[in-house]
């Protein structure tokens, strides 16, 4: 009978069997390897956006505050500034107030007072001074002259009456046909004489301040 050696298959086999847990030890370690870089990595990554959501949330909470403080200061500002408003505004109204007062109260002292009484003078006697009349009727002024006096018939008045109403000035010692104007002083229309006396009326073209008033006529023969 033929004989079969078997130790050397036995020995390749038991070699491959050794040879194979071998192999397989190297490729897990190299994917252990791997998946820890890629763990680290991926840690690493978390890591980073964690620290960039801080970042950012500290950011926002940093501009929010921002914000706040001038907002804050803003409204203090329009507060002060109305706060000034209001006081000026008060100030003007107490003094408008006061203006007011005083207008009234100087009223009512002024309607206390008595009018302020003006006392119309008449000047010197009025001559003629008709300077263009003829030297026949300079010689009958010379042989002839006007002695006429004025009167003033109204008495005191004040000087809103003065200037309103007038005062009635009576001029005598004339003639027929004469014509008295106002001169100075006093102001209104001429009249004719139809006797020996005419009257006026005269008023004060300006406000009077002065207690007593000087005015003259002027007389004129025809």
């Amino acid at each position: 009978m033929k004989k079969i050696i078997l130790a050397p298959a036995v020995a390749l086999a038991f070699t491959g069997l050794v040879a194979s847990p071998v192999v397989a030890a190297e490729s897990t370690s190299a994917q252990s390897a791997s998946t820890q870089k890629a763990e680290q990595q991926k840690i690493d990554q978390q890591k980073a956006e964690a620290k960039k959501k801080e970042e950012a949330k500290k950011a926002a909470a940093e501009k929010a505050e921002a914000e706040k403080k001038a907002a804050a200061e803003k409204a203090a500002a329009d507060k002060k500034a109305k706060e000034k408003a209001a006081a000026a505004k008060k100030a003007a109204a107490d003094k408008k107030k006061a203006d007011e007062k005083k207008a009234a109260e100087d009223k009512k002292d002024d309607a206390k007072k008595p009018p302020k009484k003006v006392d119309p003078k008449p000047a010197a006697a009025p001559k003629d001074e008709d300077k263009d009349a003829k030297d026949d009727d300079k010689s009958e002024d010379k042989a002839n002259p006007i002695n006429a006096s004025v009167q003033v018939t109204s008495g005191e008045v004040t000087a809103e009456e003065l200037a309103e109403e007038g005062v009635t000035v009576k001029v005598t010692g004339l003639e027929k046909g004469y014509k008295v104007s106002a001169k100075s002083g006093l102001t209104g229309p001429a009249v004719t004489a139809q006797g020996s006396t005419a009257t006026m009326k005269l008023h004060s073209a300006k406000e009077v301040t002065q207690e007593s008033v000087s005015f003259a006529v002027q007389v004129q023969r025809e």
